[in-house]
């Protein structure tokens, strides 16, 4: 809706309002006594009628200030000698005394006036009938931009064909207001609103007023532990204000650091400022840049859970589990979390899952497959995941699955596939330790069977075995997990006397791994917890990655999906789920959210994420925000691109932020650059403690080259209370 109504009119509020639209009407009228005597009568009345109109942009500033939400149908608000103001049905009309003991008039209308032509705004026309053609749109608390309309309908209506040239963006309101004086304008406190019978002077004011961040948020930069910038170009990581009076902060618990070649490798063009626990900075820096001691008794960016917009759980809902987009464009659910389904889907590539009829998705949500190279899942309004049995994590990929890092790189540390981990820590294989499985267990040495130390990431005490066939009949077949301390387990790997791989477990591990565990356990939870143990939390990596699938290659990548949020104008699509929330897809789309009450991953963001988003594509998680924009060259080269990475919006985590759009790793040809305007945060725990009660808080940027603009706007995009702030003036016309 471009005007929102509200029943919280307080006390308090509307004397403060009164306040402020008093101390307005004094100045005016001094500046009327002040202007009229010195100008030709005509030029009076024009420089009577543009003071009216600025009187009037003032009342509705102070009124907005206080009311993100005001409604303008307060009644009789201002009452007084010199000044006059009615609200009614969205439209405001006041007066105020100019020179002589005449009233000049300014008159704003948010109402489309429109009942007869469809009640598009939901509003009741106005007993305030305003006969001009501008309208003022409040979209203080809209999710995107809103179109401001010309009201050239029939009546001084909007109608569905009336001009709409420009949008007013989100966070701010867009206040026209008219202002008229002169001998035609008959004004008094009973006729506020009265026909023009003769010569009246009119000036029309336009103005933007931006909504202000809240407490605490200051920073384009926020990290309850280390913020750390890797950028391979020699221009510099740029602070940039959204204006030149905006100082421009960074503001770390810990440290800060910028590692690139160029000197300086940080840079604020007008005025930054750095903030760490002992007031150094690990960066070379231009002179613009003051670094000063975080001081821990200031706010950090609080923003709490149950502040934050998501979805309704009773709306439309989506099942939670992974959604996976086969090479045809069918689209197939698998009941499981991510993790799990990789471990399935790499054990039995064929397997089809249920089979998703598009017609049977919620409303809000559309699979479109115009451009079959090219499919896209389209978000036109809130959708919640809804928890199964077995997860309450949503995935969307394709059938080949989403890599988040290079293969290579994957492999040198950190989270890994079960074939990268075979391939990573299965590499030393040992003959089989005399007592195998046990006395008696038939363990064999030989070609049948393999063990290998691995480390012990599940953290298991003793063992864990899966157990399948019989030795008497010659098929015995086993798996076990043992701990041998310092952190590293014990894998055992047999076939039994009957040959089962080829060629054999101690020449491929891999194929023993999944041949020897997943093919002939699946779907046993000792397996899984085996899996689990070797693997990590949950059976699987953390990490994405492009999955093995020998049996059924798959063609679509990340890159070639996008999830696109389509909301109508002012409004937002939120994608809300109580668990992980991963993405192997492009992102992108006007007034789009994701809250998660796990971890947030994207992986193939591709060129844009949210770059048509002139207001902010929000990312909050409860745990971890993962984005990595790796896109393959080309298909089985193993050489890869970094695709650039844009937000306008707040990215807020309770524990780690990590942006990946570059990697220092041979196959890797192009890194991607990083742009943000908003903040990021990375809070380190419950926002309802204090920073870094929860551990982490760490943000970490990854980029060719990286540039912060500090833009309060989007802080508080977020917030379902209603904030009252004042309202900074980016626009100002006059109209004749």
């Amino acid at each position: 809706m471009h005007l929102r109504t509200t029943d919280n009119t307080k006390g308090f509020y509307l004397v403060s309002a009164l306040i402020i639209s008093l101390v307005i009407a004094l100045f005016v009228s001094a500046s009327l006594k002040l202007s009229i005597g010195n100008l030709k009568a005509n030029s009076a009345q024009d420089q009577v009628a543009l003071f009216a109109a600025e009187s009037g942009l003032r009342y509705v500033q102070a009124r907005l200030s206080e009311d993100y939400a005001w409604s303008a149908d307060g009644g009789l608000i201002v009452d007084t000698p010199d000044m006059v103001v009615r609200e009614d049905s969205g439209n405001v009309v006041g007066i105020v005394r100019a020179d002589g003991g005449g009233f000049a008039q300014f008159r704003v209308r948010f109402n489309y006036q429109d009942d007869g032509q469809g009640d598009a705004d939901g509003i009741a026309d106005s007993a305030l009938d305003i006969d001009a053609r501008w309208v003022s749109v409040n979209n203080l608390l809209g999710a995107s931009p809103f179109p401001v309309p010309r009201a050239d309908g029939p009546s001084f209506s909007v109608t569905t064909s009336s001009a709409r040239d420009y949008d007013v963006p989100t966070a701010t309101a867009c206040v026209i207001v008219e202002g008229r004086f002169g001998p035609g304008l008959t004004l008094s406190s009973n006729s506020l609103n009265p026909d023009p019978k003769g010569v009246v002077s009119t000036r029309v004011i336009e103005a933007f007023l931006e909504a202000g961040a809240g407490p605490g948020a200051d920073a384009a930069a926020m990290a309850a532990g280390d913020i750390k910038f890797s950028i391979n170009s020699t221009e510099p990581v740029s602070l940039e204000g959204k204006t030149k009076a905006i100082v421009t902060r960074i503001r770390s618990r810990g440290a800060i650091e910028v590692q690139g070649p160029g000197s300086p490798n940080l840079a604020a063009p007008v005025e930054g400022e750095t903030y760490t626990s002992d007031g150094s900075l690990q960066a070379s820096q231009n002179a613009n840049i003051t670094l000063l001691t975080e001081d821990t008794s200031q706010e950090f960016y609080q923003l709490n859970w149950n502040e934050v917009r998501k979805a309704d759980p009773t709306g439309p809902s989506l099942a939670a589990g992974t959604y996976v987009l086969w090479d045809n464009g069918d689209l197939h659910y698998y009941d499981m979390d991510y993790q799990a389904y990789e471990t399935f889907i790499e054990a039995d590539p064929g397997n089809a899952g249920v089979l998703i009829d598009p017609s049977s998705l919620p409303s809000p949500v559309t699979l479109d497959l115009a451009n079959p190279s090219k499919p896209r899942i389209v978000i036109e309004d809130d959708v919640y995941v809804a928890a199964t049995a077995n997860t309450d994590e949503f995935s969307f990929i394709p059938r080949a699955g989403a890599q988040e890092d290079p293969p290579d790189a994957a492999a040198a540390g950190g989270s890994q596939s079960e074939s990268q981990m075979a391939g990573a820590v299965l590499g030393s294989l040992n003959s089989v330790p005399p007592d195998g499985f046990g006395s008696g267990s038939g363990v064999t040495s030989g070609p049948q069977a393999a063990n290998w130390v691995v480390p012990n990431m599940g953290g298991i005490s003793g063992e864990i075995r899966a157990e399948s066939g019989s030795w008497s009949g010659g098929t015995w077949r086993g798996v076990v997990l043992r701990d041998i301390g310092g952190g590293q387990a014990e894998l055992i790997v047999d076939s039994g006397f009957q040959p089962l791989f080829s060629p054999p477990v101690t020449l491929n591990p891999y194929m023993a791994l999944t041949d020897g565990i997943t093919n002939q356990f699946a779907g046993d939870p000792q397996m899984l917890q085996i899996l689990s143990a070797i693997l990590g939390s949950g059976g699987g990596s953390e990490e994405m990655n492009e999955l093995e699938l020998a049996s059924e290659p798959a063609n679509l990548r990340a890159d070639d999906l996008t999830v696109e949020f389509r909301p109508p104008d002012g409004e937002s699509a939120i994608l809300s789920s109580e668990g992980t929330i991963r993405l192997g897809s492009n992102v992108r789309g006007d007034g789009g959210s994701i809250t998660s009450g796990g971890t947030i991953r994207v992986v193939g963001n591709g060129t844009q994420l949210s770059a048509s988003l002139a207001d902010g594509l929000t990312l909050y998680a409860r745990e971890d925000v993962v984005l990595s924009s790796l896109k393959e060259r080309t298909l089985g080269s193993n050489s890869w691109d970094y695709k650039d990475v844009t937000i306008k919006g707040v990215l807020y985590a309770w524990s780690d932020i990590d942006v990946k759009t570059g990697h220092d790793d041979p196959s890797v040809l192009t890194q991607g650059n990083f742009s943000l305007q908003g903040a990021i945060v990375a809070y380190g725990g419950d926002p309802q403690n204090p920073p870094g009660s929860g551990g982490g808080g760490n943000i970490t940027v990854k980029a060719e080259e990286s540039r912060l603009k500090y833009d309060p706007v989007y802080l508080v995009q977020m917030n379902t209370l209603t904030p009252n702030a004042p309202l900074n003036q980016t626009l100002y016309i006059i109209h004749r």
